[in-house]
């Protein structure tokens, strides 16, 4: 009942603030819950990254080797980091009604290839829309974010899914885009205020720069440090948008 207090019924979807208070409250009460993803995406994460420096630093291999290894070892994780996303959406729906969370790997997979090929769908327009002119990118960002949260939550497929996120945002578009960015974004800046930090020590522990020439015992130690602090943060989006997605509903 810890988040209880700020997580009140009403028409008008909660302030931003609230949203950022709820987020970090839901993601503390249930660490524990929470944990193993963060684990899995550290992991993928970490083993990208070393997989990077090892191909670029070590064995100095041609950048377009360097690409297709990166290129296939990323599509792998990212198929992986999908189903941490379902289950952390379906968590923390759970979470918000404070309700326990009873989700196990069988249920997944009735939702795991429509929510990839939403989730790819969705990707593609929203860098065609970046690539063609800002604008169109911003409203398909927030026209589809839901597109996922429709599939995992409410069980739609395809055009369905994209229909459904795009009418939550008819004549709340700017509430829904305020919503989505600022406290993904105010996490974002914490996120990187607390790896400036760890950086900033380390540097002055070594009296040297991490930006110029390290031993390669430092510069994983580095790699290792910033994916941990990353993967700490990773599943506040997913709670932020989760929190979105059912004030959106309301």
């Amino acid at each position: 009942m810890l988040y209880v207090t700020c997580y009140v019924l009403h028409d008008s979807m909660l302030p931003i603030a609230q949203i950022i208070h709820l987020s970090w409250s839901i993601y503390i009460a249930k660490f524990k819950k929470y944990l193993p993803f963060v684990g899995i995406i550290f992991i993928s994460s970490v083993f990208t990254s070393l997989l990077d420096y090892y191909l670029t630093d070590v064995l100095q291999v041609s950048n377009l080797v360097g690409i297709a290894y990166s290129s296939v070892i990323s599509l792998i994780f990212y198929l992986l980091n999908l189903g941490v996303t379902i289950f952390l959406i379906f968590y923390t729906d759970k979470f918000i009604n404070n309700k326990s969370a009873d989700f196990k790997l069988k249920n997944m997979w009735p939702v795991y290839l429509p929510a990839l090929s939403v989730s790819l769908l969705a990707g593609l327009i929203t860098i065609g829309g970046f690539l063609l002119v800002i604008i169109p990118g911003i409203l398909f960002t927030v026209w589809y974010a839901f597109a996922v949260y429709e599939v995992v939550l409410e069980g739609k497929k395809g055009w369905e899914a994209f229909r459904q996120s795009h009418a939550l945002s008819k004549g709340r578009f700017w509430p829904i885009f305020g919503r989505i960015l600022v406290p993904n974004l105010f996490w974002g800046i914490i996120a990187y205020l607390v790896l400036a930090g760890i950086f900033n020590l380390i540097s002055f522990v070594l009296n040297q720069p991490l930006d110029t020439a390290v031993s390669p015992g430092v510069a994983i130690t580095s790699v290792i440090i910033s994916d941990l602090a990353a993967s700490f943060f990773a599943p506040l989006s997913i709670i932020v948008l989760t929190i979105a997605y059912r004030e959106a509903k309301k």
